[in-house]
């Protein structure tokens, strides 16, 4: 073999590959979102004025630290998944009223949601970091279980066309565009949500950096009760890592 060719094969079988870093992690958050709908029908002889609104306030923290994975020297791209707690109550009210008969036609009767499942909750979600590009993802959903009770909700309620809500960030076919918050049923999951490319140069080894990101939701999604549903919120989250390789 010439030499040319045989140092030029040494260099690319010696050639160091990218370091994986390891990051201790821990988070903790706050996160609230408002919904409300305030308007009549307009598809049925019958005209109905549907009259609600709710909220859902929860204090998030990760059960334990969890052992995060980062591939590369130029950024922090956050690989693992935490166990999470959310602590906080739900709120809303829904009615569905007659507004105007059909023809000759009796008005049909007033429909109240039932609420017996509003007021604290403690719920259990799971926190999932995922890299993509120059960005880590941060989304994840409940496991909620059993409900006690009923707390109207937009979700529970179907008064939105439909499950699309792309318009408050969610995605439903790629995962960590999941904005569950939002999307949940009963809105019991986790805003979805990326970590600045600025916050992630890496760390030294015993190093400590705390990231933060705001996610904030402002949106309206199609309903049939004109108008649409109305929802707002924000999340604040805060991550804790710990270089330990």
């Amino acid at each position: 073999m010439r030499p040319l060719l045989l140092s030029a094969l040494l260099l690319v079988v010696c050639a160091p590959t990218a370091h994986a870093a390891q990051y201790r992690v821990t988070f903790s958050g706050t996160q609230e979102l408002s919904w409300k709908v305030d308007g009549t029908t307009a598809d049925q002889c019958e005209v109905r004025r549907g009259v609600g609104q709710g909220a859902v306030r929860l204090t998030v923290k990760g059960d334990r630290s969890g052992l995060a994975f980062s591939a590369g020297t130029k950024r922090i791209g956050l690989l693992t998944s935490i166990p999470v707690t959310g602590r906080g109550t739900i709120s809303g009210r829904f009615q569905d009223l007659p507004a105007a008969p059909c023809g000759d036609a009796p008005v049909g009767e007033p429909v109240t949601r039932a609420t017996d499942g509003c007021g604290p909750v403690k719920i259990g979600m799971r926190l999932d970091l995922k890299p993509v590009g120059a960005f880590t993802y941060l989304f994840g959903p409940a496991n909620p279980g059993p409900r006690r009770g009923e707390c109207p909700h937009y979700v529970d309620d179907a008064l939105t066309d439909g499950n699309d809500f792309s318009a408050c960030g969610d995605s439903l076919t790629v995962q960590h565009r999941r904005n569950w918050a939002v999307s949940a049923s009963g809105g019991l999951g986790l805003f979805g949500g990326r970590l600045s490319a600025a916050q992630t140069t890496p760390l030294r080894k015993g190093r400590s950096r705390t990231l933060t990101v705001r996610i904030p939701v402002d949106c309206t999604v199609p309903s049939r009760y004109a108008g649409g549903v109305r929802i707002t919120g924000v999340a604040r989250y805060r991550l804790t890592l710990r270089r330990v390789d």
